[in-house]
């Protein structure tokens, strides 16, 4: 159900000035990688936790899918959301339903970037956000797939503890662990969300194949 939220909240998030990368819902998955050892001149083959995201370009000859979501000093900022939980689903006689489910954003900053290197800097661009996505804001908006409006509304929001065990716990950054330290920075947002959805109203299409998705 995380996807009714993304695509909500979406536009809002992506219009944040400062941000540079946005994964929309991810998930963590286990991969192998590697990294360049100076001191052995060697590639050192690791496996580690990424946050993984659907929000992909089609492109059959793009590298990198999995590892768009690493904090990287290249970036002034990315950030991504994840489920908190399960969800739960209720029905009324009418025919709509209600979905309620937490979700966390995730944001890191490099605060070099952003030209702001104040130990607290990171402050004010957690209160943007929490202003783009303000308890009580409701969004109308066609799910994919639906041939009717939902409304998704913001029930309430809180904050993450400030460590990077707290915000990147699924994780393993395992080569990444300067990057949690100033001048970087980071935060997480839990958001009480909520959907009313009508029931009946969407539509399943079958398209073709993108064999370069599907074949692994």
């Amino acid at each position: 159900m995380i996807h009714l939220f993304e695509q909500a909240i979406t536009p809002a998030i992506t219009a944040l000035p400062w941000l540079s990368r946005w994964g929309g819902a991810a998930f963590p998955v286990q991969a192998g990688g590697s990294y360049y050892d100076p001191d052995t001149g060697q590639d050192v083959r690791i496996r580690q936790t990424y946050p993984v995201s659907c929000r992909i370009q089609v492109d059959c000859d793009a590298e990198g899918y999995y590892s768009k979501l690493l904090p990287d000093d290249r970036l002034a900022s990315l950030a991504w959301m994840e489920a908190v939980g399960g969800y739960s689903y209720e029905q009324d006689k009418t025919g709509a339903a209600t979905v309620r489910q937490r979700i966390r954003l995730i944001f890191w900053l490099n605060m070099q970037r952003l030209g702001n290197v104040d130990c607290g800097g990171y402050l004010p661009y957690k209160l943007s956000v929490l202003q783009a996505l303000p308890t009580g804001k409701q969004w109308a908006y066609t799910p994919e797939g639906f041939t009717k409006p939902a409304v998704v509304s913001v029930r309430g929001a809180g904050g993450v503890e400030h460590t990077p065990q707290a915000v990147f716990g699924p994780y393993t950054f395992a080569i990444q662990q300067r990057l949690f330290l100033h001048p970087y920075a980071f935060f997480g947002i839990d958001l009480d969300m909520s959907a009313y959805l009508p029931i009946g109203c969407f539509c399943l299409e079958e398209g073709e194949p993108i064999e370069c998705l599907t074949t692994w």
